[in-house]
């Protein structure tokens, strides 16, 4: 739902990630053509988390 993305952005945002919403539902992750590999790893672990704290 818009409301749960919205969410999901927000806590995404607070742990230091920023992803953008993309149509009414998706969510877009576009890091840029240089990113390492630990910096997606990062990202990853934060998407993570945050999705666990959403379904705790």
């Amino acid at each position: 739902s818009p409301a749960l993305r919205k969410e999901f952005l927000r806590r995404a945002f607070e742990h230091g990630l920023l992803i953008l919403g993309s149509g009414e539902l998706s969510i877009r992750f576009r890091p840029t053509l240089d990113v390492s590999r630990e910096r997606i790893e990062e990202a990853v672990s934060i998407i993570e988390r945050v999705l666990k704290e959403m379904t705790a």
